[in-house]
Order: structure tokens, then sequence, then C-alpha cells
């Protein structure tokens, strides 16, 4: 996720439960399925929904079990309004693990360059990101909730020595 879409994200837009959300935003109706998430207003002003890893879930359900959080996933305790900012927090959080010359975007490229090493390929990375097609085929070409969901277990399990993403193979498992 970008910055602006993870720091205003609602726990209410967050499918931590077994069946599907539907959200009303600017009159249109948003399905969210199990395990997914809604970004209310993404960079080009529409919403969209993501899938979460079960790493993602994992950490997300934990946190919504604090019996101190807010409406806001990313909250300032004494204020009650979103964080509008992580730049503190992350550059320190990099000085402590010893990371030189990370910005939070650069996130972002890591993931897609994880998942494109995983198999996944280029137009499940493009709607996962957000982006729009670049090409007249491209915009013909879109992803399958289940290509969407594999995609983010691949590249959240990332192992250099661990490249399993196959839509194909993965299929053929599941039939």
């Amino acid at each position: 996720m970008r910055r602006g879409g993870l720091l205003g994200l609602k726990w209410e837009h967050i499918n931590l439960g077994n069946t599907p959300s539907i959200f009303t935003i600017d009159g249109g109706g948003w399905q969210v399925p199990p395990g997914w998430l809604l970004i209310e207003r993404s960079k080009s002003g529409k919403p969209r929904a993501l899938p979460l890893s079960s790493k993602a879930r994992s950490v997300l359900s934990a946190l919504h079990r604090d019996e101190l959080r807010g409406r806001f996933v990313f909250q300032n305790a004494k204020t009650g309004v979103n964080s509008s900012d992580v730049k503190t927090s992350f550059t320190g959080a990099c000085r402590d693990a010893g990371i030189d010359n990370l910005t939070f975007h650069d996130l972002r490229h890591t993931w897609s360059t994880r998942a494109a090493e995983c198999g996944v390929p280029e137009s499940v990375r493009r709607d996962i990101l957000g982006h729009l097609a670049t090409t007249i085929t491209g915009s013909y070409t879109h992803s399958s909730p289940a290509a969407m969901e594999m995609a983010m277990e691949a590249a959240a399990n990332y192992s250099r020595g661990n490249i399993f993403f196959s839509l194909t193979a993965k299929s053929r498992q599941s039939a």
C-alpha cells in the first residue's frame, strides 16, 4: 500500500471475519472478501480492495484484539486521529536495524521485486500495486482474486532459495 492509504486505514475496512463485508462509498457498493482490506480512497481517488497475506492477517488480528485500539489502524493514542506521517518512526526503525538510504516508498518497489522473483505475473503485481495499464493489451488483462491472494502469500514468504509462485501448479493442486 501507499503510505497515505496505509495511514488512513480504518479497522472497519479490514475483513478479518469469514464472510464478505459490504461498504457503500461515493454511492457505489464495495464487497471486501474475508482476508482482504478496503482502501477507501486510492491515489486515483477510487476505492480498491487488496488481499492480506496470512502473516499480515495474523499481525492485524493481534492488534485488533487490543482493547485500546481506536478507529484507525495507525492512530495517535493522545489525539485519537490517524497518524499523518511515519518519517520519524520509520527513520528510527531503519537506523536501529542498520539500514541506510531506505524510504517508505522503497517498500513498494521491494514488494514488487520480490513478487517478480517469485514468478508473480506483471498483471497481478500491477493490480495489487494499483497501477494503471500502460498498454492496450494490459487494459484487457486483469488478475483474479485467487491470483492476487497467491501473490501476497508468495511475497510474504519470500526467500531467495524458495521461489515457488506458479498459477498453473497452484491451480492443479486445488482442482
